[in-house]
């Protein structure tokens, strides 16, 4: 039996557009997401994947405002950040030979979730010293 990766995201597949990200995709809604190219036989592939605990809407509009260049972008919703983080992780370690995304996902702020593909899971810490931020990042496998 061979294994066809899915990304487990309707089959609507949209114009990697300001004006049709607003008209497609709600605010303040937790999803994930797909930014692809279109092949010479007009297949779609996914080079980018990515998740909003938060604001979808605002996530993709932030790659439209950082000038990223992609053909369209697939969606969905989740039910809870989990679901969003474990859809996350499945599609990263399907695809990622094919991403852009160079890191594996960090797990949602403030959650102990691990990675249901490969066990790893991130821990991020934030500390401010003279209203600067600073950012640590560690993966660690059991």
């Amino acid at each position: 039996m061979i294994y066809m990766a899915s990304l487990g995201m309707n089959d609507s597949v949209y114009s990697f557009d300001r004006e049709v990200i607003k008209r497609m995709v709600s605010e303040n809604k937790i999803g994930n997401y797909a930014l692809e190219y279109q092949n010479e036989k007009k297949a779609f592939v996914p080079k980018y994947i990515g998740r909003s605990d938060n604001d979808i809407l605002g996530r993709l509009i932030s790659h439209i405002d950082s000038g990223e260049n992609f053909d369209c972008f697939k969606f969905i919703y989740a039910k809870d950040v989990k679901e969003a983080y474990e859809r996350e992780c499945k599609n990263y370690h399907d695809f990622e030979k094919q991403l852009k995304n160079k890191y594996h996902p960090d797990k949602p702020d403030y959650k102990q979730y691990k990675c249901p593909i490969c066990g790893a899971w991130k821990i991020k810490w934030r500390r401010l010293r003279n209203n600067d931020r600073i950012y640590g990042k560690f993966l660690i496998k059991n």
